[in-house]
């Protein structure tokens, strides 16, 4: 977990963005908006460790990151919305943080590097993970997105500060964080050419939804386990593909 991660210890300080042209260039007010949607954000984050998304109240978290209810609203139309928020950022950070791990690769090491970093971050926070996991089942099974708008410069370089690279990693949805690899290794030959990208996708969400929920109460077993149900995929794919 990177020291700039929106599960990172919430009670250090919160490191300042660089001062390089392009912050100087953000309106001030634009700055001061960023900065109060990610406090409200850290503070349901901070929330999760203690007790279920359902029972936080946005008067506790309002009270912490000192705004009004009102205010609140303001930056969330609805209590759910911090979460998808949540999802949003953390979707970018273990993106950006796969590629890294996978040298920049985008085939079958980035989507082995995704589901590690996603069993370390389960075994390490399992509560709020096992929420983010829950919410994004329940988000898929009504049809909607996850989050609604492309994150602003100003919210990037508040929330990844010491992760320059991460500027540019677009918000997307997880079928598609997972099809393009696919697709990459196709074309590196790492799967072969005629792979059913859609049907891989969803094997694949399968095993990131499902395993967890199977080992909620084993959490220290899920990156293993992980590691052993892709490669039986790839080893399904290419069979699958042959015949």
């Amino acid at each position: 977990m990177t020291q700039s991660s929106p599960l990172a210890d919430l009670d250090l300080p919160q490191t300042e963005p660089r001062e390089d042209t392009a912050v100087q260039r953000i309106p001030l007010r634009e700055k001061k908006f960023a900065r109060t949607k990610l406090t409200l954000m850290r503070a349901a984050v901070s929330r999760l460790r203690e007790k279920p998304f359902s029972e936080i109240t946005v008067k506790e978290l309002s009270e912490e990151a000192q705004v009004s209810e009102a205010t609140f609203f303001n930056y969330f139309p609805k209590k759910e919305d911090v979460l998808r928020y949540f999802i949003q950022i953390w979707t970018v950070e273990v993106t950006w943080e796969a590629r890294q791990a996978a040298g920049g690769e985008d085939g079958l090491r980035f989507i082995e590097e995704l589901f590690d970093i996603m069993g370390r971050e389960l075994e390490e926070c399992p509560r709020i993970m096992m929420e983010v996991i829950g919410f994004m089942s329940v988000e898929r099974g009504d049809g909607g997105c996850p989050f609604s708008a492309e994150l602003s410069l100003a919210e990037r370089l508040q929330a990844f500060p010491e992760m320059e690279c991460a500027m540019n990693v677009p918000c997307r949805k997880l079928d598609q964080v997972l099809g393009q690899p696919i697709q990459a290794a196709m074309s590196r030959g790492e799967l072969p050419t005629g792979t059913n990208i859609e049907t891989t996708v969803i094997a694949l969400l399968s095993l990131f939804f499902g395993i967890p929920l199977l080992l909620k109460d084993s959490p220290a077993l899920i990156r293993e386990t992980y590691r052993r149900q892709l490669r039986l995929v790839w080893a399904g794919v290419r069979n699958t593909s042959d015949n």
